[in-house]
């Protein structure tokens, strides 16, 4: 279970090589109300350093970047800050991603498709849950 003060607003980095994927997520997570964007990164070695210099409660990471895609970023951050937890997206689900993003430490995976499924998962991992949708975007927690 995450633990923060009541007031203080979930700390979000969000991940993605694709600049205008980043600003629209950006604006949905904002849209969302009571959440903060703390940093942004392109690529995984970004995050992996973003996530140690800003400390975020979450982060939503894509699967297919350059530089060190998200699996591996995953784990490294697993590394070293195991409790913060990983959100992977992706325009392909399939049930190899979702089980190598399992391994990896992510705690949730969801179609980069269904903006609501994303704010569905961030909600249940904030919620100390982990969130696993299918391909059609269904939620399977886990």
């Amino acid at each position: 279970m995450m633990e923060m003060a009541a007031s203080a607003a979930p700390r979000i980095l969000i991940v993605d090589d694709n600049l205008f994927l980043r600003q629209e997520l950006r604006k949905l997570l904002i849209a969302h109300g009571g959440w903060q964007i703390c940093g942004e990164a392109s690529d995984g070695f970004d995050a992996v350093e973003k996530t140690r210099a800003l400390h975020p409660d979450l982060v939503v990471m894509d699967l297919s970047m350059p530089v060190m895609n998200g699996l591996r970023a995953a784990r490294e951050i697993r590394s070293f800050a195991p409790k913060i937890p990983v959100v992977m997206f992706s325009m392909y689900l399939s049930p190899h991603f979702v089980h190598a993003a399992r391994d990896a430490g992510a705690r949730g995976v969801v179609p980069k498709s269904q903006p609501q499924v994303i704010l569905t998962a961030i909600e249940e991992l904030l919620r100390g849950n982990s969130f696993f949708a299918d391909e059609g975007g269904l939620q399977a927690k886990g």
